[in-house]
């Protein structure tokens, strides 16, 4: 962080199962959804299509556990 193309999201710990990544704009509007196998523990977002500014990425894991990262884009 910051990023200008593409980011990489790396999860910490084992995990299983299904997770899905989210991207909200600063006022809180659904950019993007991708889902991608746990136990791969990272995923790129392209996110080259978007303006420079603060992004939210929510990363959900199994459908329970949420967390929520502050993603700062540059170009």
């Amino acid at each position: 962080n910051p990023a200008s193309t593409e980011v990489e999201i790396i999860l910490s710990g084992n995990h299983e199962g299904l997770c899905t990544l989210t991207l909200y704009n600063a006022i809180g509007k659904h950019l993007m959804l991708q889902q991608f196998e746990c136990v791969k523990q990272s995923h790129k977002l392209d996110i080259s299509v978007y303006p420079p500014g603060i992004y939210q990425v929510a990363i959900q894991i199994n459908g329970n556990e949420i967390r929520y990262h502050k993603l700062v884009m540059t170009r």
